[in-house]
């Protein structure tokens, strides 16, 4: 097995109390996964260092979400409508 570069993580990362109110991750940093822009100039201008194919990303002025495709170029609207049970 081969070793990874990088910071070894053995734990999830958590604050160091529960009433601790500083977040231990900042969604702008990440890469993929799920995170909100201001608008949809902001949602073009992730960074494609940043981008992961299926990351979902909240545009806050339309509260309309927004899924990235395999290309890392095209979003797509992520239509969520509470479907049938």
């Amino acid at each position: 097995m081969a070793g990874l570069q990088g910071t070894n993580i053995g734990a999830p990362i958590v604050p160091g109390a529960d009433t601790d109110e500083f977040p231990t991750h900042i969604d702008i940093y990440g890469r993929g996964g799920y995170r909100s822009v201001a608008t949809q100039a902001e949602l073009v201008a992730i960074p494609v260092a940043r981008r992961r194919s299926g990351m979902v990303v909240l545009v806050l002025e339309s509260q309309q979400p927004w899924i990235l495709g395999d290309d890392l170029v095209t979003w797509r609207e992520q239509i969520i409508d509470g479907g049938n049970f």
